[in-house]
This record gives C-alpha cells, structure tokens and sequence, in this order.
C-alpha cells in the first residue's frame, strides 16, 4: 500500500464503505467516524512498514470493528444512564427517522446486518465476506440466507383491510 492506494481509495471506494457500515451500524456519522479511523490506522500501518494487501477489505474490517467497539461502549452507557441521571431523559429518546431498509437492517442480528451489507451492497463474494469477518463461508451462507428471510417479512409491504 502506499499514498496512491489510499488516494484511490478516497476517490474511489470511501463513500460506498461508508454507507456499507452505516447500514451495518445503523448510523452514518458513527460510520464515518469509524471509516476515518480505519483510514487513519492504515496511514500508521504504513508508516510502520507494515503492508496492507487488499485496502479497502482491511478498512472494511477495521471500520466494522471500530463500530462494534463503540456500540459495546454505548449499550454500557445506556445502562449506567439512569442510574447516574435519575429522572433524567433517554440516551435513545431521540426519534428514528431513518428509511425502512436501514430500519429493517437494525433488526437484524449483528452477524447477519453484517453479512447481508458487505454481500450485498460491497457486492462482496461470500469468501470475502466470511474473510472479513473472521468466520466460515457456510455461517456466511446462513447468516445470508436468514437475513434475507428476515428482510423480505420486515419490508414487505403492509396490506389494509378494508372494511365494506
């Protein structure tokens, strides 16, 4: 890897990372941020001498990790929030305005929002999703499998009766 690659990157592959983990994560800030520091740990992997072969599949990982940490952080937080605030309003009253697929992803089990993401919007082999995330090419065919089931039912559309 060198400055190129990540230039290249940037132009290239930057945004559709980040809208990959934001649909993983469920928020694009947070996607960006965690995006940024994975570009930011790469820059310091180089400097180190440390080669990176396939960039974007490394930022996608790093990124995803990135979130997972801060999602762990933020559910402890959530937890300690009313102990530490009592009477105080929610971390999470703020309302979801998000689309129906972005809503439908966050009520996927990690592992499938996951999956489902790097397959299908990373355009992802099921190899190289499994690659990154660390597990078998069959949990990626389940994890796949099950979240598209789950995503046909949460999207489908929703039907009025109508009286007469």
């Amino acid at each position: 890897m060198n400055a190129g690659d990540i230039d290249a990157f940037l132009h290239d592959g930057y945004e559709r990372v980040v809208r990959a983990v934001a649909l993983a994560t469920g928020d694009v800030d947070q996607a960006r941020d965690a995006v940024q520091e994975a570009l930011s740990r790469a820059l310091d992997q180089e400097r180190r001498g440390r080669p990176i072969e396939h960039l974007g599949g490394w930022v996608v990982t790093v990124a995803l990790n990135a979130s997972r940490r801060r999602f762990r952080r933020r559910s402890f937080e959530e937890q300690l929030w009313p102990r530490l605030h009592p009477g105080a309003e929610s971390l999470t009253s703020v309302p979801d305005v998000g689309l129906d697929l972005r809503a439908a992803l966050r009520g996927l089990p990690t592992r499938q929002r996951e999956a489902v993401v790097l397959h299908h919007l990373l355009d992802l082999d099921v190899a190289e999703t499994a690659r990154l995330l660390k597990v078998s090419e069959s949990t990626v065919k389940s994890a796949l499998s099950r979240g598209r089931s789950a995503l046909a039912v949460a999207l489908r559309p929703q039907t009025v009766e109508q009286g007469g």
